[in-house]
């Protein structure tokens, strides 16, 4: 099976189908898995933010951005974690509600181009 890249189009940084055979696991079955998964987060985690951020709640979106942030590492989607890490380090030092609805809104921006893609892959690596 020839190696998917996953890329936004807009970045130097792409996920490969390989990082994930070699960090996660070779079985397709469980790399189907894991991007289902990681489509359900996502889908969280846009809908919880867009619940936090006219409320301006830095522990919601804190406790958000944590958890999808460390799928977005696991998965080596390295410029999206790295808006979401932005989301989370600003929720933190709660200072700047602009920055963690910038960023956000980065990172969605991101994930409507991720999403397509793995939804395409999926029936891929079923073959």
């Amino acid at each position: 099976m020839m190696p998917h890249n996953l890329s936004n189009n807009s970045s130097k940084s792409s996920i490969n189908i390989n990082f994930i055979k070699e960090a996660i696991s070779t079985d397709t079955s469980v790399i189907i898995e894991i991007f289902t998964l990681f489509l359900e987060m996502s889908k969280d985690y846009q809908s919880n933010m867009d619940l936090a951020i006219p409320n301006h709640d830095f522990e919601a979106s804190f406790q958000i951005a944590h958890r999808f942030g460390a799928s977005c590492k696991m998965l080596g989607m390295d410029d999206l974690y790295e808006f979401v890490k932005q989301v989370e380090t600003e929720s933190i030092s709660k200072t700047n509600f602009e920055i963690i609805i910038n960023n956000h809104t980065k990172a969605k921006a991101l994930l409507t181009k991720i999403i397509p893609e793995i939804i395409e892959l999926i029936p891929q690596l079923k073959d």
